[in-house]
């Protein structure tokens, strides 16, 4: 319910969404990413951020140059 609610405001605002969440679920196993509290991302679920965030702006940058 909490991704449906951000993407209703996001767009509402016509405001880019990153979806994380999608990329976590999508992995072979999200709990290799995730830190034993079961919330937090561990160093590989930073680095999975960090590819999703890079691809994300190069796409936006793309975008913002046509």
């Amino acid at each position: 319910r909490y991704s449906l609610a951000v993407n209703r405001v996001a767009s509402a605002l016509c405001c880019p969404v990153v979806e994380l969440r999608d990329a976590f679920l999508s992995a072979w196993d999200y709990r290799n990413y995730i830190s034993e509290d079961g919330i937090h991302p561990n160093q590989q679920g930073q680095n999975l951020i960090y590819e999703v965030l890079t691809e994300f702006f190069k796409t936006r940058e793309t975008i913002c140059r046509a």
